[in-house]
């Protein structure tokens, strides 16, 4: 087994000691600590894959990090981002300007919400309090004891708005 539990069912970080293991896991229980490698089957079901083969797209793997989307957030935002920002009329080729204004825009939201998603696992993202009364005020219409007035949905939509 990977990790030692204890009690309340987490990882007892003193239990599992200092010495290195390999182990292989589908990933639904465990947490990755450390690396990680996958490896993903492109065959149909019941193909057998060639053992000799090198390189042929049969089976992709790579390397999972404690840093993974770190470096990913870099590569996006720095070397892709400006690559394609830079690309003149003539690289794009055959696609229509309407198929290239929506790939820069999908590409950029991708873009924002990596470096969101980083900044959210780094704990850097805080969230807006909501004021305790519109708070009880919710509590109270999801119990069935009062109707949302308008201050109160104000209040919510303009938190709302915000995302």
């Amino acid at each position: 087994m990977p990790y030692k539990f204890n009690d309340a069912g987490e990882i007892d970080e003193r239990r599992s000691g200092d010495h290195k293991e390999f182990f292989v896991t589908h990933g639904d229980k465990e947490k990755l600590r450390g690396k990680g490698l996958y490896f993903l089957r492109c065959v149909p079901p019941g193909k057998a894959i060639n053992p000799s083969g090198t390189n042929d797209n049969e089976v992709v793997f790579g390397e999972i990090s404690d840093y993974t989307i770190s470096a990913l957030n870099t590569i996006v935002n720095n070397v892709y981002k400006p690559l394609v920002q830079k690309l003149a009329k003539e690289e794009w080729g055959s696609c229509e300007d309407d198929q290239k204004k929506e790939f820069e825009q999908t590409f950029d939201k991708f873009a924002k919400e990596l470096t969101e998603a980083l900044e959210s696992l780094n704990n850097k993202i805080e969230l807006d309090k909501i004021d305790p009364a519109v708070f009880e005020k919710v509590k109270a219409v999801n119990a069935g004891k009062q109707s949302y007035d308008n201050h109160t949905i104000e209040t919510l939509a303009s938190v709302f708005q915000r995302w």
